[in-house]
C-alpha cells in the first residue's frame, strides 16, 4: 500500500524539478565588483537591492538577493557601474543642492530586469526636463532634470511565469528597500515616491513607516498599483488617507491585474474594473482622503495597458503635470458622478509642453 501511494507522488514531484532553477553559487565578497567613478556627470543615480556580478567581465545584475544595499550609476545607454556609497550620497547631495529640490525615487514592479527600471525612471527624468526648452527625441536624455532622479532596484525575475518568485523577492526587499527610501529622504525633505505594478508593496510600506514624519515625501504615486484593493480602499478612507498626498492611476483594461486578481483571489488597487474580466467600472475609491485617482482607460497603452502612467503619452503628459505640482492638469476631465475620480483624455485639444515631453518619454520608456 505505502508503495501504490508513492510511486504517484513522485510524479509530479519529478515534474516540478524540471522547473526548478539549475544551482548557482553566488560571488564571495572578494569577487565583487570594483566600485568605479561616478562618470558621466548626468548618469543616473541607482540603489539596489539585486546582487550584482563581475566574475566574466562585464557587470551582470542577477536576479538574486544582495546582502545589503549596492550603490550604482547607469548613463542613457545603461550601462551601469557600482560606485561607493559615500560618493554616491556625496553626488545625491549635490544635485539636490543644485536643483533646489528633492529627489524623485522610482521603484519598478514584477516582470522587470534591471534595464526596465532604467527605462523609465530615465523616462520619468526626461519629464523633469525644463519647460521652456521641451527638447524631443534623443536630446531629452542629456537634459538636466529639475530634481534628481533615483532609481531602486530589487530582484525582480525577466519572466513572466515566476510571478510567485517576484513576490517572494518583493517581500524580501521591503524592509530593505523602505530603509534606504527612509535614508535619503530623512537627508532630504520633500521627496516623491514613484512606484509601479508590485514595487508599490515596498511604496505602501515607506509611507506606513513614515507616518510621523510628514515632511519626508511631497507625494506617493502609485502607478499600476498590484495591492490588495481592499487594503487600499481602507487605507485611504482613513482621515490621513496614506500619510502624503497620493496619485493613483489605475484602470479598467490592465490586463496584468486582471491576472493578478484571479491569481489572489481578490481585486487589485489599480483595477477599476466592477468583475474581474469586465470594463464596467467599479469606482471602489470613495470617501477617501489625501488621494485623487486617475483613470488611464482611454489611454493609447498598449494590449496590456499595464503600464500607461509611462508608456502612453496621455500618461506620461499628466504624470509631468504631478510630478511638477501644476493643478491645472490639463489633459484630464473630473468624472461627473464619482470624485476624487479624474479621466485621462485621449490626445487632448490643447497640447503643452508636458504634452511633448510626455510623448518624448514614452518613446523612452518603451525603449524606442
Amino acid at each position: 500500500m505505502r508503495v501504490r501511494i508513492f510511486i504517484p507522488l513522485l510524479i509530479p514531484m519529478a515534474l516540478t524539478a524540471c522547473s526548478l532553477p539549475r544551482p548557482w553559487r553566488a560571488p564571495t565578497p572578494a569577487q565583487a565588483c570594483a566600485t568605479g567613478d561616478l562618470s558621466p556627470s548626468d548618469a543616473l543615480l541607482v540603489v539596489s537591492t539585486r546582487l550584482p556580478d563581475c566574475r566574466e567581465g562585464p557587470l551582470e545584475w542577477t536576479y538574486y538577493r544582495a546582502d545589503g544595499p549596492q550603490y550604482a550609476t547607469a548613463d542613457t545607454n545603461r550601462h551601469t557601474r557600482v560606485v561607493d556609497d559615500t560618493a554616491w550620497l556625496t553626488e545625491l547631495d549635490r544635485r539636490v543642492t543644485a536643483a533646489g529640490k528633492a529627489p524623485v525615487i522610482y521603484i519598478h514592479g514584477y516582470f522587470n530586469n534591471q534595464d526596465d527600471g532604467y527605462r523609465r525612471a530615465l523616462a520619468i527624468r526626461a519629464l523633469l526636463c525644463p519647460r521652456e526648452t521641451a527638447p524631443t527625441g534623443t536630446a531629452i536624455d542629456a537634459c538636466t532634470p529639475s530634481r534628481p532622479v533615483i532609481a531602486l532596484t530589487w530582484a525582480s525575475h525577466n519572466n513572466f511565469a515566476k510571478y510567485t518568485w517576484d513576490e517572494a523577492n518583493a517581500e524580501w526587499s521591503i524592509d530593505r528597500s523602505v530603509a534606504q527610501i527612509l535614508a535619503i529622504a530623512r537627508r532630504h525633505n520633500g521627496a516623491i515616491l514613484v512606484a509601479h505594478s508590485m514595487g508599490n508593496r515596498i511604496l505602501v510600506a515607506a509611507a506606513r513607516a513614515a507616518q510621523k514624519e510628514p515632511a519626508l515625501f511631497s507625494r506617493l504615486i502609485l502607478a499600476s498599483p498590484d495591492v490588495d484593493r481592499g487594503q487600499m480602499v481602507e487605507l485611504l478612507q482613513r482621515q490621513e488617507g496614506l500619510g502624503f498626498p497620493a496619485t493613483i492611476y489605475a484602470s479598467r483594461k490592465d490586463q496584468a491585474l486582471s491576472a493578478s486578481w484571479r491569481t489572489h483571489g481578490y481585486p487589485r488597487a489599480g483595477d477599476l474594473s466592477h468583475w474581474v474580466s469586465g470594463r464596467i467600472p467599479g469606482y471602489p475609491y470613495r470617501l477617501v482622503h489625501q488621494a485623487e485617482i486617475v483613470d488611464t482607460t482611454n489611454a493609447q497603452a498598449g494590449a496590456v495597458a499595464h503600464a500607461a502612467f509611462i508608456q502612453s503619452d496621455e500618461g506620461a503628459a499628466d504624470l509631468c503635470h504631478v510630478l511638477a505640482g501644476d493643478l491645472s492638469k490639463p489633459g484630464r476631465v473630473p468624472d461627473p458622478l464619482y470624485a476624487p475620480y479624474w479621466v485621462l483624455a485621449k490626445k487632448p485639444a490643447n497640447p503643452d509642453d508636458c504634452r511633448e515631453l510626455g510623448i518624448a518619454a514614452a518613446q523612452i520608456a518603451k525603449g524606442k
